[in-house]
């Protein structure tokens, strides 16, 4: 009898030619390896994976970020367009045009990387 130790996980294929070999030399098999069952991800043209749940996940993160970012833009003008109908100080309007422009920028970057995953996604 042969006796199979395998240290590594092998596959169908090995196992089949390892059974065809034992079989032609007329030994009998006690055990032959098992292949273990991946996962395959779909795969495109190029043949790596299309998506993933990770993408799924930051694409909808990325989303709702920039959503939340927009709306504090918004919320950002209004307190701005508020404090010079008022005839609030300059200095106040100054920052709170400083603080649209970066919100804005940030915008920007998470819009960006909403668009890069959905791409990654689909």
């Amino acid at each position: 009898m042969i006796r199979s130790i395998w240290p590594l996980p092998v596959s169908r294929q090995t196992a089949l030619l390892y059974e065809s070999a034992a079989s032609r030399n007329g030994a009998l098999i006690e055990s032959a390896p098992k292949a273990k069952k991946r996962r395959l991800l779909p795969t495109g043209i190029d043949g790596f994976p299309t998506h993933s749940n990770t993408e799924k996940l930051m694409s909808t993160v990325f989303n709702i970020l920039a959503i939340l970012v927009m709306v504090a833009v918004v919320i950002v003008l209004i307190r701005g367009l508020v404090n010079m109908m008022r005839g609030g100080s300059a200095n106040t309007s100054n920052k709170l045009m400083q603080a649209r422009v970066m919100l804005q920028a940030i915008a920007i970057v998470f819009i960006v990387l909403a668009l890069w995953y959905a791409k990654a996604r689909s």
